[in-house]
């Protein structure tokens, strides 16, 4: 089985940017947190958390950080795990396409070449 990464430029609105800035922070500390808990748990009495168990307390720190409530669950859930989130891409005329992010709408993207086969993650990073 082979497994196919494409890479696509997307082009958020001011106020998408100013929202997934916001998320990229949340999820930056969400994961920090997640990972220095599994440290201090195995360090201090040599267990494992495993990712149900942090996913479980997730709601709760919603409830203590309202700001993480503007973050999809789904997506904090995977800045713990460090996989895919929830999305859906859709091609437009010529090479334009848009992604659906929960909680943020559809993002113009360019398409420069035709997404192949069943997409099963999206990675949203900004780079310079």
């Amino acid at each position: 089985m082979s497994h196919k990464t494409f890479h696509y430029r997307l082009y958020p609105t001011k106020k998408q940017e100013t929202t997934l800035t916001s998320w990229l922070k949340l999820l930056c500390e969400t994961y920090n947190a997640a990972l220095q808990e599994r440290r201090d748990a195995y360090r201090l009495a040599g267990k494992s958390i495993g990712f149900s168990r942090q996913c479980a307390e997730l709601p709760a720190c919603r409830e203590v950080r309202p700001d993480l409530a503007s973050v999809p669950s789904q997506v904090l859930q995977d800045a713990v795990k460090r996989y895919g989130n929830s999305f859906s891409v859709e091609s437009g005329k010529k090479n334009r396409g848009t992604l659906k992010l929960a909680k943020l709408g559809q993002v113009k993207m360019v398409m420069h070449r035709p997404l192949q086969g069943t997409p099963k993650s999206a990675i949203v990073k900004r780079t310079p």
